[in-house]
């Protein structure tokens, strides 16, 4: 019995320390996932970027063909020369 009186506010004390080391370590993993995904979004955020400017690059390209196929078709080097 007198051992039960050592070992059980001992135990209690063990008990709540570990939920609070348990708490801290949580908190400080759900700031570890939220900048990991603050970098994550902004990975995705420069992708998306780079393929806009991927895809306006494809046009002005495109336009540019095409004014040089137009530019062959009327014989002139620039549109200036055919005014």
């Amino acid at each position: 019995m007198q051992s039960l009186k050592i070992i059980l506010p001992i135990a209690l004390c063990a008990f709540f320390i570990t939920g609070i080391v348990t708490n801290n370590i949580r908190k400080e993993a759900e700031k570890h996932l939220k900048n990991e995904e603050k970098i994550t979004a902004a990975g995705n955020q420069q992708i998306l970027s780079q393929q806009e400017g991927l895809r306006n690059s494809e046009k002005q390209r495109g336009r540019a063909q095409e004014e040089r196929e137009f530019k062959h078709f009327l014989g002139v080097k620039s549109f200036e020369e055919f005014k």
